[in-house]
């Protein structure tokens, strides 16, 4: 239980930092957090977000092509690292954005 507690208090922590980014836009801190909190089980098991970006473009109510740009925004930036393979994306979080936002390495 405690430790369950420690993990929202993580969670919530790091949403907060994310939102407080000043050199991100509001869709790349979308992304960000979509990436944190819709793919946890998935990063347990998978070592990474999985995704494409048509989908998660879906979701976030705009296109596949914005995503693109954003994500290549996002890896310039050095914040994730993001490999496209069989028609989806794995992506993760690198050290610079964990330090930025500080949150402990998984």
């Amino acid at each position: 239980m405690i430790k369950l507690k420690k993990s929202i208090m993580t969670i919530n922590k790091m949403n907060k930092n994310i939102l407080k980014l000043k050199d991100v836009t509001p869709i790349q801190k979308l992304i960000l957090l979509y990436i944190e909190q819709y793919s946890i089980g998935i990063k347990l098991t998978m070592g990474g977000c999985i995704f494409t970006c048509t989908d998660l473009a879906k979701e976030l109510g705009t296109t596949r092509r914005v995503m693109l740009i954003e994500f290549d925004k996002l890896i310039e930036l050095g914040y994730i690292i993001s490999v496209v393979a069989d028609r989806g994306r794995l992506t993760n979080f690198t050290d610079k954005f964990k330090d930025l936002i500080k949150i402990k390495k998984r």
